[in-house]
């Protein structure tokens, strides 16, 4: 055989080769064509609407799931799954996204389909209506004169005691999302944390030994944690199953007091352990690490916190009878006195959603801007607790054996809710169904 006709067989060889792993196999796949609902079909959270779809298949199909997700495709529901067989399917379901807690938006309707070795999605964009805030129940912490803690329930203003608690007290909150209701004892009662369905134990967290001493000092919205300060100068904060989610270690230089959380930093009081020393100071510790990144000497208690922006916190503090406005540069480590609000003796500061802020002190309520720095007296009344309803807009206020409903423009009194017993009321939640 001559070069000529090798090199030519050797040519076509290598085109055979070529083309022979260029082949491509015919791959498996599952078709599904959505008919009902269409992009942009609106609807609310719990409300039953109907799925339809046409799902074809060249493998055997086993299963198809309906689901919503959000737009970083987390679901937001419970997923309904359907047993199928055979290589078409004509999806007609009925479905409902049950979470009351979202607030109204786009979703992503998602049928998702399991064939011999394929898991094959298909969304449409959807709006869904969350289901509007409202307030479920109220609860009354009190006191009675023999150390006993009762938890009142406040519903359709009508009262009713269900739990009853020895156990001493530092603070108390409640999840609306979760749906929980903790207690936080300040030597004895440890951390307990109630099912406000049936208020059953949820969890129970043991006062630290050989320091007991604690207190909660924050709750967050954000992502639901209790915040506990304890006398050995941890910050810890636990979840809604109690396990421990954030420690900034033990320091028995220092007790954490006043606690508050932003997105990066837990800024906190802290007063010194030192024999003979009254120094108290501010520190920001990095979240969720738990480190501490610097601390600043102060002159005064700290009572409320507030962020004004990524750099700036807001701090209310008494010093010396009066009340101070203060803000707190994170980035310099340096607090400037912004105001004297006044003789008083602030106890907690809540803040409105029009940005401003309710002063509950020794001497009533005060009224403070701090855009144009004015501080009114809104009220001479001295209340024991005071929250704020945003979804009727009104305020709850305790008194021994009393809670009132206030406006928010005059504070004057719309409604009472007397409690059973003239206890001293240590404090007031509000339980939202979201």
């Amino acid at each position: 055989m001559c070069r000529r006709t090798q090199k030519l067989l050797l040519i076509f060889f290598l085109i055979f080769l070529f083309l022979f792993a260029c082949k491509k196999e015919k791959k498996s796949s599952i078709e599904i064509t959505f008919i009902s609902p269409v992009a942009g079909y609106t609807t609310s959270f719990n409300d039953t609407f109907h799925v339809a779809a046409i799902i074809t298949s060249d493998v055997n199909i086993h299963s198809v799931a309906i689901n919503v997700y959000d737009q970083n495709s987390i679901s937001v529901s419970d997923p309904l799954i359907l047993a199928v067989s055979g290589k078409e399917y004509h999806l007609s379901a009925d479905y409902a996204a049950i979470n009351s807690l979202l607030p109204s938006g786009d979703y992503i309707l998602d049928i998702s389909v399991v064939g011999d070795g394929l898991n094959i999605h298909k969304g449409v964009s959807i709006h869904l209506l969350g289901i509007p805030k409202a307030v479920q129940n109220i609860y009354a912490m009190t006191r009675t004169a023999s150390n006993t803690l009762n938890i009142y329930s406040i519903k359709n203003d009508s009262v009713e005691l269900i739990k009853t608690i020895n156990s001493d007290y530092s603070g108390c909150a409640v999840s609306s999302i979760y749906r929980q209701f903790y207690l936080c004892g300040k030597t004895a009662g440890g951390i307990n944390c109630f099912s406000t369905d049936d208020f059953s134990d949820v969890f129970n967290i043991p006062p630290p030994n050989p320091f007991p001493l604690q207190s909660l000092t924050s709750f967050t919205d954000v992502d639901e944690k209790i915040f506990i300060s304890h006398l050995n100068g941890a910050i810890k904060a636990y979840d809604q199953s109690g396990h421990l989610q954030y420690d900034t270690g033990d320091d028995p230089y220092f007790t954490p007091l006043k606690t508050y959380k932003t997105e990066d930093y837990i800024i906190t009081q802290l007063s010194s352990n030192l024999p003979g020393s009254d120094d108290q100071f501010i520190a920001a510790y990095f979240y969720p690490s738990g480190v501490r990144r610097q601390l600043v000497h102060i002159d005064f208690d700290a009572v409320g916190f507030d962020k004004k922006n990524s750099d700036i916190i807001r701090i209310f503090g008494t010093r010396n009878g009066y009340t101070m406005a203060y803000e707190y540069s994170i980035s310099q480590n340096f607090i400037t006195l912004m105001q004297n609000m006044g003789f008083y003796n602030t106890r907690d500061v809540i803040k409105e959603p029009d940005g401003k802020y309710i002063l509950r002190t020794e001497s009533g309520l005060v009224e403070y801007s701090a855009d144009n720095f004015t501080a009114l007296t809104a009220s001479s009344v001295v209340y024991d607790d005071l929250v704020y309803d945003d979804v009727d807009n009104i305020y709850y206020a305790a008194r021994p054996g009393h809670i009132y409903k206030l406006n928010t423009n005059l504070f004057t009194v719309s409604d009472t809710i007397n409690l059973p017993v003239s206890d001293s009321i240590l404090a007031v939640r509000i339980l939202y169904n979201r």
